[in-house]
């Protein structure tokens, strides 16, 4: 099957429904009001549908639940009012049929009465989830990764239009101000995961092709580019805090998507009528072989699928408990090309074949000690394994294995903090993390062609992470916001520690505008099959790495936002971070910092490595108003390293800049204006990758490429640029909905690089660029 075939099918199929009757449709909205700081139930709230007449509201019960039934499909700002407390709006909350929408609402305590201070209500799309984070945060939205271009249902794909990140079109890692993708952390429901990615870690180090959580399954979410706050460790970058949903426990929900990565099927609803708990699950199974015309090579080989769930249990005295998980299995062949007529370099002959498996599970359980305490405790388990085996036909057509990597881990986290507000004015966070970690390494790769095969890593065995973390929020009077805090972590392998100070303020200057600070001290382990490299000597094979310490920076970070009417919101974040403790090899140009494809290293590490990012991020967001919205970013940074002989470079992640311009326009149509079509489109613009000179005469000697390692990284590939566009449409009828999407990714067909390769036709080494362009097109009914 074509994707031409495809896309006529999905479309005749979507042309052939009836239009249906001009009636009034309507959904429900509910959702649940909550202290921002202690997370306890507001009562008796206030919520109102802003731009409905006759109006629409209610008050939240004593649970802080709250239900609007009968509310017209559209979209809608929602308005939530309690005495002693800022009011708050959440704005563009879009209603549809099949779906009860589901929203909740952080408000802040007044800290003085309100005769002494005005308080008007707050858009809160700006703000950060977690309340202790008041720089370099940003919250998305479930919605957006469908919604803006670019997105393609992912998350880390969704952010890469967010200032201070870059990303590539053939992977989803995500480099933050200058940092290698390895150094952003994970979390999914509060506890580290691998990163939650198909094909992860095989095109690269934190890097992989395509989410494994579906969009079906999260919550708001997240994200975080430096400086974060204390409860987040073993993170030298950024943060990912990803959120599952709870399902719907009042009715029975489901939605089926086809489209050309695949199906994705989705249900939810209560366990009993009438009950509290619920259930939410999401099974996806894709192939890639539908698009891989215009897939670097060929991928039509490439199978993935995952199945998501969430299970709520509320109870009336023993707290809440909820149990999660997420699963994937991921598959990957290639056929080297047999002819050596054909042969223009050795990648020609390579035979690929790779599997994943990666298992994520926990139980979570919050409970309430009175209104302004509670403890959360996760229990939660990780297993992920990698095979990868390649191999080449030499020129006697026999098959010589070049490549055998084995990686399983598995993991048991134990995580538990307190929550505790003690007035409007104070509130604190303190808890630890327990990981214990399981490990069964075997790297081996022939280094030359025609030598043997090298053992780099063969390692089995067990150890730990602990962490613990305190966090406090004060506010002096009603402008300053002061956020200190305290991590600790030790690593028993290495038998290495560290105390991480965090700082984080805000001065609000009037209710248009504030200014904020950010500090951290911020430390990661490397991967940990780089602790057990093989490095042989005169007295036999030593393993001298398994005492490196924790890769460190020290993060600074200042920022003005500003409120530009009542719907743009301007932020400015001039940054420096200082890299220390990276592991380098002496005398030589490498270091950590720049590690993104490199599994094959066995050589001494010491923690001798320094590194600076200096920059400054600019955003400019436009929430949707009037069907408008756009995001425009800017970023300009310079990063640079020293390895272990000394001399400072650019690292391999040194764009210098990235530019992005989202726009998108939502219509309402249809004889009553209850359907929607979204159109967006996004421009990306950035710096080239950098890479080490090429040594051609070496190469051509060796017939292989041979790199000039003395100028490392000194040549840079042509700047980037990506088109991308995002078309859907949304017809309610009576009991359900549906939507038509269409995604491109890389419509332009721009070129991305991969590196060099020798020619063997023609003797020469030649740049490999190729135009990676993913085109989907999906067909969701949600009823």
């Amino acid at each position: 099957m074509t994707v031409r075939t495809t896309l006529i099918a999905i479309l005749i199929f979507i042309l052939s429904q009836q239009l249906g009757k001009a009636q009034q449709h309507t959904s429900a909205l509910k959702g649940k009001v909550i202290d921002a700081a202690s997370e306890a139930p507001i009562p008796y709230a206030t919520v109102l549908l802003l731009n409905t007449n006759p109006p629409i509201g209610a008050a939240s019960d004593d649970d802080g639940n709250f239900t609007l039934e009968n509310v017209p499909v559209g979209r809608y700002d929602v308005k939530i009012v309690s005495v002693g407390y800022e009011p708050a709006i959440l704005g563009g909350i879009l209603i549809i049929s099949g779906k009860v929408q589901t929203i909740t609402a952080h408000l802040q305590e007044v800290v003085l009465s309100v005769n002494e201070v005005v308080v008007k209500p707050k858009e809160e799309k700006e703000k950060a989830i977690n309340q202790m984070a008041t720089v370099s945060a940003k919250q998305f939205t479930v919605e957006e990764t469908n919604k803006y271009a670019g997105g393609l249902d992912d998350p880390a794909r969704m952010v890469s239009s967010f200032a201070g990140v870059a990303s590539t079109i053939s992977s989803n890692g995500i480099v933050i101000r200058g940092n290698a993708p390895k150094g952003l952390l994970w979390r999914m429901e509060g506890v580290a995961v691998p990163a939650p990615n198909h094909f992860g870690e095989i095109s690269g180090v934190g890097a992989g092709i395509i989410t494994a959580l579906s969009s079906q399954m999260l919550a708001n979410s997240d994200f975080f580019t430096g400086a974060f706050p204390a409860e987040y460790g073993n993170a030298l970058s950024g943060v990912f805090d990803l959120s599952m949903r709870t399902g719907n426990n009042t009715a029975r929900e489901h939605t089926f998507q086809i489209g050309a990565l695949g199906i994705d099927a989705s249900s939810e609803g209560p366990f009993k009528k009438g009950g509290n708990s619920s259930y939410l699950f999401n099974y996806r199974y894709s192939s890639l072989a539908l698009i891989d015309q215009v897939m670097p090579q060929d991928i039509g080989g490439i199978r993935y699928q995952d199945l998501s769930f969430k299970l709520h249990f509320p109870t009336k005295k023993a707290g809440t408990f909820s149990v999660w998980g997420l699963g994937l299995i991921d598959g990957l062949k290639e056929k080297g090309e047999k002819d050596t007529t054909q042969w223009e370099s050795v990648y020609d002959s390579y035979s690929t074949t790779s599997k994943i498996h990666m298992g994520i599970g926990g139980v979570t359980h919050k409970f309430f000690f009175g209104n302004n305490t509670y403890i959360k405790t996760i229990l939660a388990g990780t297993s992920h394994v990698i095979t990868f085996d390649k191999d080449y036909q030499d020129s006697n057509k026999i098959r010589v294995p070049e490549d055998k990597i084995v990686m399983d881990n598995s993991n048991i986290t134990l995580s538990s903090y307190i929550n505790h507000k003690f007035n409007s004015k104070h509130t604190n966070r303190t808890g630890f993390i327990v990981q214990k970690l399981f490990y069964n390494y075997v790297f081996k790769n022939q280094q030359n062609y025609g030598e043997p095969i090298t053992t780099y890593v063969d390692a089995q065995g067990n150890s730990a992470i602990i962490q613990a973390f305190s966090q406090s929020s004060f506010k002096v009077g009603h402008r300053l916001q002061l956020n200190p805090g305290v991590h600790f972590q030790t690593f028993l392998l290495s038998k290495k520690w560290i105390v991480e100070p965090r700082l984080s303020a805000q001065w609000t200057v009037d209710s248009k505008q504030n200014v904020t600070f950010g500090y951290g001290l911020h430390s990661s382990l490397e991967k940990l099959n780089f602790y057990f490299g093989e490095v042989q000597t005169p007295n036999g094979v030593t393993k001298p790495n398994t005492s490196l310490d924790f890769s460190k920076a020290h993060h600074f970070v200042f920022g003005y936002n500003r409120m530009v009417g009542q719907n743009t919101h301007l932020r400015l974040e001039p940054y420096y971070q200082y890299l220390y403790d990276i592991p380098v090899i002496a005398d030589s140009s490498f270091s950590f910092v720049n590690l993104k494809d490199s599994w094959y290293l066995n050589d001494n590490f010491e923690n001798a490595g320094k590194g600076r990012n200096i920059g400054i991020d600019i955003t400019l967001e436009r929430f949707l108003n009037k069907g408008w919205y756009y995001l425009a970013t800017a970023s300009f940074f310079d990063s640079k390293y020293k390895g272990g002989d000394d001399v400072w470079r650019n690292t391999a992640f040194n764009k210098n800049f990235v530019g992005n311009f989202l726009i998108g326009k939502e219509w309402n149509v249809g004889k009553k204006k209850q359907n929607q079509i979204n159109v967006s489109t996004r421009f990306t613009y950035m710096g080239g990758d950098r890479y080490t000179p090429i040594n051609t005469q070496a190469s051509i000697a060796a017939r292989a490429v041979k790199q000039d390692y003395s100028k490392a990284f000194q040549a840079q590939a042509p700047a980037n640029y990506y088109l991308h566009f995002t078309v859907t449409y949304r017809k309610n009828y009576g009991k359900y909905s549906t939507l038509l999407s269409l995604q491109v990714l890389n419509a332009l067909g721009s070129k991305e690089f991969f590196g060099h390769s020798y020619n063997k036709k023609t003797n020469s080494v030649v740049m490999d660029a190729e135009a990676v362009v993913i085109p989907n097109i999906s067909y969701k009914i949600q009823f």
